[in-house]
């Protein structure tokens, strides 16, 4: 089991947000390998210093020099077999690349209930830096900021199912106690009009 996280290169350095992701990658708690694209000489050797990384992936050429998304697309598709996650920074080349890889694999990644799940054990911290007084709302930056653990797609799967198991039993749980609210609400008044009617 091995991550593939793509590097973020400007200008042929390697920018900061590469070290962001892999602490996200190595939390997958598998090898991490790094693809460095384009000019990849001085951003290769800053990648191998960052602790966590098994192995640096270089490749050269005009149709990465540019960190243009349907040729670093189609690059890391024909490298995925070789890998159970893919990771990217949050910048405008992650966004751009991952869905991208993702049509191109015709996966679903990460699922909707996976991330809704997720959000939901988030909702309190959220709440506490929500801003505004009258309306309060959450800013990008404090959307940025949420690092949200993507294992494999398999795993994801098994998160969901487990969840929703356990969440059908508090479901029922809450339709019997609910009945038995009612019921008790409806004794209470039975002993109440009989006491008033003479019948206690």
């Amino acid at each position: 089991m091995t991550t593939l996280l793509l590097a973020e290169v400007h200008g042929g350095k390697l920018n900061d947000s590469t070290a962001k992701a892999l602490t996200a990658a190595a939390a997958l708690g598998a090898p991490v390998h790094i693809l460095v694209a384009g000019d990849a000489g001085e951003a290769a050797q800053a990648a191998a210093k960052l602790v966590g990384v098994e192995k640096v992936l270089t490749i050269a050429g005009d149709a990465f020099a540019h960190g243009l998304a349907e040729p670093l697309a189609d690059l890391i598709v024909s490298l995925a077999p070789s890998y159970d996650a893919i990771v990217a920074p949050a910048t405008s080349t992650g966004k751009n690349v991952l869905p991208r890889v993702a049509a191109l694999l015709d996966v679903d990644y990460p699922l909707k209930l996976y991330l809704l799940y997720f959000l939901h054990t988030q909702t309190n911290r959220l709440r506490g830096v929500n801003q505004g007084a009258a309306q309060p709302n959450l800013n990008t930056t404090i959307i940025k900021g949420i690092n949200v653990p993507v294992p494999p797609l398999a795993e994801q799967t098994r998160i969901v199912a487990e969840v929703e198991r356990r969440l059908s039993v508090v479901e029922e749980l809450e339709t019997v106690v609910s009945a038995n609210l009612q019921r008790a609400t409806r004794f209470r008044q039975s002993i109440l009009q009989r006491a008033f009617i003479g019948e206690l």
